[in-house]
């Protein structure tokens, strides 16, 4: 038998304390790749928690899937701002 079986799922949006665990709980996580990036320049990065919060926060107003949360943040960290500018950010 080949082809596809319909399948349906309904999926809740992420929550603040999502993103939040998305941002520190991966191998891989943002906050980690750039702890790590900082450190091969000799510089020491710490996220307090109300930093996290923030970024999280700002992921949770943009909220439009993975893509478009890795934007956001790169956006936030960079200083670009606002959903507006988040948009813009193409690769």
């Amino acid at each position: 038998m080949q082809g596809r079986f319909p399948i349906r799922v309904e999926l809740q949006s992420l929550t603040v304390e999502d993103f939040i665990k998305i941002l520190t709980e991966p191998k891989s996580s943002l906050t980690k790749q750039y702890i790590a990036l900082l450190d091969t320049e000799g510089l020491k990065l710490e996220f307090t928690t109300e930093a996290l919060a923030e970024v999280a926060n700002f992921a949770f107003r943009v909220n439009e899937g993975t893509e478009k949360y890795r934007r956001a943040a790169f956006a936030y960290h960079h200083g670009a701002g606002g959903m507006r500018s988040a948009s813009r950010l193409r690769t």
